[in-house]
């Protein structure tokens, strides 16, 4: 009988300890899309063949390419610190090894870096966003990657994503086609 209690509690807390990942997993990023501090970052097109993979759209973000003065090493964790445009949109103010206090940041990497020429000071820098994917209905996906890959190449378009960010942190909440989400503008399409 004692054995058996034993066993019976050590099934338990197996079960309990494995519920307990993803419920933590799903409370953070929900904390995150509900106090993040809400960024646009501006989309750009993206090769056609390879912007879709199964049921989520492949993002391609303007930010992702950028110059600095400071030399940055390539595949290293650096911190982008972001700021805004004056059309609202997301724009890095500075890359650093590590956060300063009361900054917006994301936790990034750094693809590849090179100096653009021997007379030129500052770097081309290309970074690798935390977020490149936005998940959608499976029977909505192939309507809405049509509807993003047409409209990013369309200049007169507006498509960006809208991020939500904190501590580092960051989870994309919708992608806008002129200010519409992509599930209400693939919609209206029909």
């Amino acid at each position: 009988m004692k054995n058996r209690n034993i066993i019976l509690f050590a099934f338990l807390a197996l079960v309990i300890a494995q519920l307990a990942v993803p419920v933590q997993m799903i409370f953070h990023n929900n904390d995150i899309l509900s106090n993040g501090q809400l960024y646009k970052f501006k989309a750009q097109p993206i090769d056609p063949y390879d912007a879709f993979r199964g049921k989520y759209i492949h993002l391609n973000f303007e930010e992702s390419t950028l110059y600095t003065k400071d030399s940055i090493v390539d595949s290293e964790s650096y911190v982008a610190v972001l700021g805004t445009d004056k059309k609202g949109f997301a724009k890095i103010t500075k890359l650093r090894r590590k956060p300063i206090k009361n900054e917006t940041y994301i936790n990034l990497k750094s693809l590849y870096s090179y100096r653009a020429s021997e007379t030129d000071k500052r770097f081309f820098v290309t970074l690798n966003f935390p977020f490149d994917r936005f998940y959608m209905n499976e029977y909505k996906a192939p309507k809405a990657e049509e509807s993003y890959n047409s409209s990013v190449r369309d200049s007169s378009k507006n498509v960006y994503a809208v991020v939500a960010v904190k501590e580092g942190e960051a989870i994309i909440k919708d992608v806008m086609i002129d200010g519409i989400p992509i599930k209400d503008y693939v919609a209206k399409r029909k």
